[in-house]
């Protein structure tokens, strides 16, 4: 299992980039529904525990397969028949479209009553970046109250077009996705509230609740919240929109890439670790970004290399600060120096290691061509 940072395997944050992967991705590429399943076995979160036990045999060979089996627990719930997979003739695209024509009211409102809308959800939002999504199924599973889907209405309205008719429909519906900590629901509420469309202007309550989307894992808040509370040169912006490249968001890879690049050069002259370039590479996992570069998500083929060589470094002043604290332990004991004082030493060394430990610059980062 990879290292994983710890932030990064609490659940909450962790299961927004596995639904992600999952409704974004396209057609012909199988990566990002491979890296999703094996983010959701070490996820822990309840729909990610949900989502394997539909494939008890592991990631789907297709998209097709995959959007086969939601539409089966779809179905099963409103027909209940002893073997789900009697209901493949029915989830076939052809007559999936005559199926849900004629019984989708009656689908969806057995599901409400069993709580259990998920796989409705999943089957009408895959396939989103090739076109092919149900957004009538997720308008109506937004009616019916379910968060992921009134926040996800809200976040795309602007692509569907229509779906509201008054700004305060929108900010309602923003709303009931928040209430039910939904972090799209929570991100769009934010933006609402920040400034002033439909509600009344409320800058530091949506500053709030866009920590909050942002502390659930949602790339899109993480990098918004870096920008609005910290100026350019301020190093926790970089720390935001890099836990936001570690949530697998693209948007993010290329403002940190670039922005480590720079603080790379400076390096370089000068000799000297930037507080930015520790803080990214504080965040930066090798092991993520060695996965996403081989799932190619980077976009960028230039990205992986600084962002690798930033990780890289801030394992080094790491490394550093680990040796000084042992042979200080090592010596103090022999001098029989309280241990108090040896505590406080070690957390001196260890919290202000960016001062001190600074790697060289012919030292043997990890790199790839």
């Amino acid at each position: 299992m990879s290292e994983w940072p710890k932030w990064w395997r609490k659940q909450t944050v962790l299961w927004p980039t596995v639904r992600d992967l999952l409704i974004y991705s396209y057609y012909d590429d199988l990566h990002e529904i491979r890296l999703a399943f094996k983010l959701a076995g070490e996820c822990g979160h309840p729909d990610a525990r949900w989502l394997l036990s539909l494939f008890p045999e592991g990631p789907p060979a297709t998209r097709r397969k995959m959007l086969a089996v939601f539409r089966q627990q779809m179905l099963a719930a409103y027909f209940q028949p002893g073997d789900p997979t009697t209901l493949l003739p029915l989830v076939e695209d052809e007559a999936w479209d005559v199926t849900v024509a004629v019984f989708q009211g009656d689908i969806l409102a057995v599901l409400q009553q069993q709580d259990e809308l998920r796989a409705a959800f999943y089957a009408a939002t895959i396939g989103w970046s090739d076109g092919f999504s149900d957004m009538g199924m997720v308008v109506e599973l937004a009616r019916l109250g379910y968060g992921p889907a009134q926040g996800w209405t809200v976040l795309h309205e602007d692509v569907l077009g229509g779906l509201f008719e008054f700004d305060t429909e929108r900010v309602a519906c923003a709303e009931k996705a928040a209430a039910q900590n939904d972090c799209y629901g929570l991100y769009m509420l934010a933006s609402y509230l920040m400034e002033g469309w439909g509600c009344k202007q409320d800058r530091e309550g949506g500053l709030q609740l866009m920590r909050q989307a942002a502390e659930l894992g949602f790339g899109e808040a993480l990098v918004a919240y870096g920008f609005e509370c910290y100026g350019k040169n301020d190093w926790q912006r970089y720390h935001w929109c890099a836990r936001a490249v570690m949530k697998l968001d693209t948007s993010a890879v290329d403002y940190v890439a670039d922005e480590t690049v720079r603080q790379l050069n400076i390096f370089e002259e000068q000799q000297e670790t930037s507080r930015i370039l520790f803080e990214i590479g504080a965040v930066l996992s090798i092991e993520v970004l060695e996965e996403m570069q081989s799932a190619e998500l980077l976009i960028r083929a230039e990205n992986f290399p600084p962002l690798l060589r930033a990780a890289c470094l801030y394992d080094e002043c790491c490394a550093a600060a680990e040796r000084a604290i042992y042979y200080w332990i090592w010596f103090a004991r022999k001098w029989q120096i309280g241990k108090d004082v040896r505590k406080l030493m070690c957390k001196l060394l260890w919290t202000n290691r960016i001062e001190w430990s600074q790697p060289r610059k012919e030292s043997k980062s990890r790199t790839k061509e």
